[in-house]
């Protein structure tokens, strides 16, 4: 899969994000172990905040417990992240302008492009010094959400 979302809420985003750690329940592990690969762009969905945080990337395959007192132990089916930050971009998303909801589980290529889409849409336009200096603005999308 082109990328694939974990989800978490105000209450486990910081043990997430602090222990590089993305994790799912029991049933979800074989979905993950399909769809996360080395180079799969991840996704955190926070459902309070309906923030969307990533990319990240899987130091190793998934596996059952990697860390087994994380989220005391409600969440098995684990990643570890080869990064603790996701790319300098947090994505505030409204649910209802997207195609599907935000669930554990792979983004297709479509998926991809509505995210691109989202993340075009509410980042700052250059500022003027860069014009006036007659530098090139950077792309208005970063290069991890250019490939699908």
């Amino acid at each position: 899969a082109p990328g694939f979302v974990f989800v978490c809420n105000h209450s486990t985003e910081a043990e997430c994000l602090n222990r590089r750690l993305f994790a799912a329940p029991h049933g979800a592990f074989k979905d993950i172990e399909r769809g996360v690969a080395r180079t799969t762009k991840i996704f955190l969905m926070n459902v309070d905040s309906r923030s969307l945080l990533g990319p990240f990337y899987g130091a190793k395959p998934p596996a059952k417990n990697i860390v087994k007192e994380a989220f005391k132990g409600r969440f098995p089916a684990q990643v570890l992240l080869t990064n603790s930050k996701p790319d300098p971009n947090v994505l505030t998303m409204d649910s209802k302008r997207l195609s599907w909801k935000p669930r554990i589980g792979p983004l297709t290529s479509e998926q991809m492009a509505e995210i691109r889409v989202l993340y075009e849409e509410q980042r700052p336009a250059p500022p003027p010094m860069a014009k006036r200096a007659g530098r090139r603005p950077k792309a208005s999308c970063p290069m991890w959400c250019s490939a699908t």
